[in-house]
């Protein structure tokens, strides 16, 4: 079975997790909805935790996004890498698109709707980014074989300034919600996904804990949550250009995190194994990096 078979496996029951937990939310009634959802968000967050981090604790760190994403020599998978990276790219638009039709809807104007607006343009570049990166690391034409440095910083950079400023304003739409199960996942996922770019991100800065486990973990996470902040958007009420853009930049979450998890699992063996150490009983553990 080859690399990326053993890699979508690997990741296949996070997505099976991820569409539970959605499918309770949507189709169970409300008297029992909230505490199966908590059971299969825990089994999901236990799984996470451990088959993210105990598989990844024996890679060295990766050097370059371009390790991390990239497909090898298998120019279909390229390819696809990069409609994926197209498509995100026309969701995010259309998820712009909604957003000043609802500000028009709704007649917000003046300074209150600048926030949205930003929203819309980081939507935008956040995905023009992502594929950015993915054509780097796939179809650079380097002398060195290596892209650009300053190329991944910005587009790491650009992507979680996107993330981190939704973020914000998943906060500032319901600051006065009372309802906190509405928005709690929104959070949640955006949150992963802001410390999955913080760790992609600390690669092109050399940061000391450049950590597979903690990225694999993060990207996990975001899967699992985003589909669950999906499903609570698409069952609550509320004006249909604010869900339709909410469930675009959740897809957009949940398909990069999706890539990230595959790719990073496909590509870990290629970063080199840590050194191990020997105990006296001749046990042995790796000497790794902190999550």
């Amino acid at each position: 079975m080859s690399g990326k078979n053993k890699s979508f496996l690997k990741f296949a029951p996070t997505l099976v997790f991820a569409i539970a937990a959605a499918a309770i939310i949507l189709f169970v009634n409300n008297s029992v909805s909230g505490l199966l959802t908590l059971i299969v968000v825990l089994i999901a967050a236990v799984y996470v935790v451990f088959s993210a981090v105990g598989e990844s604790s024996r890679y060295n760190p990766p050097d370059s996004l371009a390790g991390v994403f990239s497909a090898g020599s298998n120019k279909a998978a390229k390819i696809a890498l990069i409609s994926v990276g197209l498509a995100l790219t026309l969701i995010t638009l259309y998820s712009g698109i909604l957003i000043i039709l609802d500000l028009r809807t709704t007649q917000i104007s003046g300074t209150k709707s600048i926030p949205d607006f930003i929203r819309a343009g980081l939507a935008l570049l956040a995905a023009i980014s992502f594929v950015i990166i993915l054509a780097q690391s796939n179809f650079s034409d380097s002398e060195s074989g290596e892209p650009p440095l300053s190329t991944f910083r910005a587009c790491s950079f650009i992507l979680t300034i996107y993330s981190c400023f939704n973020l914000i304003l998943i906060y500032r739409r319901n600051a006065t919600n009372p309802n906190i199960a509405e928005f709690a996942w929104q959070i949640l996922a955006m949150a992963a996904f802001s410390v999955m770019w913080m760790y992609l991100m600390g690669i092109t800065a050399g940061a000391q804990y450049r950590s597979i486990k903690a990225i694999r973990f993060f990207a996990r996470m975001t899967v699992v949550l985003s589909m669950i902040a999906g499903a609570v958007v698409f069952r609550n009420e509320m004006a249909v250009y604010t869900k339709m853009s909410l469930l675009c930049e959740f897809a957009f979450c949940f398909l990069s995190a999706s890539i990230t998890d595959i790719l990073m699992s496909t590509n870990a063996g290629s970063f080199g194994t840590k050194k191990r150490l020997f105990l006296p009983d001749d046990d042995e553990i790796y000497d790794g990096t902190k999550l």
